[in-house]
């Protein structure tokens, strides 16, 4: 996670630099005015990681190898592909008000073997659902600027459901708040519509209570890391 997040930042600085040096060989007029897209949406999909659920995995794998003596052990969930919607409303040149949601769904499924009897199948189940409210800065100096970064920073909102399935199910809800931070670039296609790529991390922990769906209730907690990269590439289309 940390090797990525630097590889990603490095990149992200790298693409800022090399767009910043283009437009000031273009001649761009820092001073000039312009018209801008005040309303847009996006459309995008990816790749997302997180967030993690490492505290209820070993305690999970200690659970099965006390009560099923097993010694095989189950990893936390790995990457999946996402799907995110947003809208921006430009309130100057250089700010606006982002709002996006993204969704995505992991499955993990292993047979755990015991000793003398048959394998024990376990099913893990994920629903995300992210809520991002930010502010981004925009960097763009000219009108017909083809290239411009931004970044961005506000609050992600968590609506997660994690099932855990063993014979019965133990069901973990929880609608968490994490901060977040995004940095990418616009590439203009034609008027009015764009190319855009981007990265989005959240930073952030939870306490994530477990209801037993068909069992007595438990108030059982475990923590959960809220940490995110999300790597996204999609299509732009400004409104006015």
């Amino acid at each position: 996670m940390k090797n990525t997040l630097k590889i990603s930042v490095a990149v992200i600085a790298l693409l800022f630099v090399l767009s910043t040096r283009t437009m000031a060989q273009q001649g761009s007029i820092y001073g000039e005015s312009f018209h801008y897209e005040k309303s847009s949406f996006f459309l995008a999909i990816g790749w997302l990681n997180g967030p993690s659920f490492d505290d209820y995995v070993d305690w999970a794998n200690q659970a099965y190898a006390d009560e099923f003596g097993s010694t095989e052990t189950m990893d936390d969930f790995g990457g999946s592909f996402c799907l995110s919607l947003g809208l921006r409303s430009r309130f100057s040149r250089y700010f606006a008000f982002e709002v996006d949601f993204l969704t995505s769904s992991k499955t993990r499924n292993q047979n755990f073997s015991v000793s003398g009897e048959p394998p024990i199948p376990i099913e893990m189940d994920l629903t995300i659902g992210a809520i991002s409210f930010s502010i981004p800065v925009i960097f763009q100096f000219s009108g017909n600027q083809p290239l411009i970064p931004f970044v961005a920073a506000g609050a992600t909102v968590f609506p997660l459901r994690f099932d855990h399935r063993i014979g019965y199910t133990i069901r973990h809800t929880k609608t968490a708040v994490a901060g977040n931070f995004a940095a990418g670039l616009e590439y203009r296609i034609m008027p009015k519509w764009w190319i855009t790529a981007r990265a989005d991390w959240t930073f952030g922990k939870a306490n994530m209570p477990v209801s037993q769906v068909n069992q007595p209730a438990s108030d059982d907690h475990y923590d959960m890391d809220l940490s995110t990269t999300s790597f996204q590439i999609g299509i732009m289309k400004g409104v006015y």
